[in-house]
């Protein structure tokens, strides 16, 4: 569309990546690959951006999805240290541990970013967006995953809510 040679672009939200297959705008990798006796699904498994059964991306570098947390708001709750892989059950049950409204302490924080909102539906590798290129955020994995994080500041309260976020009205340690 601009004139250029470019072939490889980057981006990270999947959301985005299926807008782009849909709109023609990346074209699939399988040919390619073939041609030059690669093998995408050997090297790259689950982390190929695929489509109707056609790959359309290859990850530039790993996003995970991990819990940093400070040790001295374990220590002073006395909440036991995370280890290995959590439940979002687990997560939640800490938070709450962890939660102290009068000092302004809270169990989570996840910045209020888009890929936050629609995590749990991206866990669950359910596409932004179905075949014939409307939204797919009638599925409910996404209304899941909204209700979740929603959860977690309106009903739980285990973490600061949009407007403490913004004024940056919570703990240091946390804004």
């Amino acid at each position: 569309m601009s004139g250029d040679t470019t072939d490889v672009f980057f981006t990270t939200n999947q959301i985005s990546q299926s807008k782009y297959v849909l709109n023609g705008s990346k074209l699939a990798l399988d040919d390619i690959a073939k041609q030059s006796n690669y093998n995408l699904d050997e090297k790259y498994g689950r982390y190929l951006h695929k489509g109707d059964g056609k790959t359309y991306g290859i990850p530039s570098s790993p996003t995970y999805w991990l819990v940093f947390y400070n040790k001295k708001i374990f220590d002073d709750a006395g909440v036991a240290y995370p280890s290995g892989y959590w439940t979002w059950d687990q997560y939640v049950e800490t938070a709450k541990k962890l939660t102290n409204p009068s000092k302004k302490i809270y169990g989570s924080f996840m910045n209020n970013f888009d890929a936050n909102f629609y995590m749990i539906a991206n866990q669950k590798r359910v596409d932004g967006y179905k075949k014939d290129g409307t939204s797919n955020f009638d599925d409910t994995a996404f209304a899941d995953s909204l209700k979740f994080y929603g959860d977690l500041e309106n009903t739980l309260k285990v973490q600061p809510s949009y407007l403490e976020y913004e004024s940056k009205d919570c703990s240091r340690e946390l804004c």
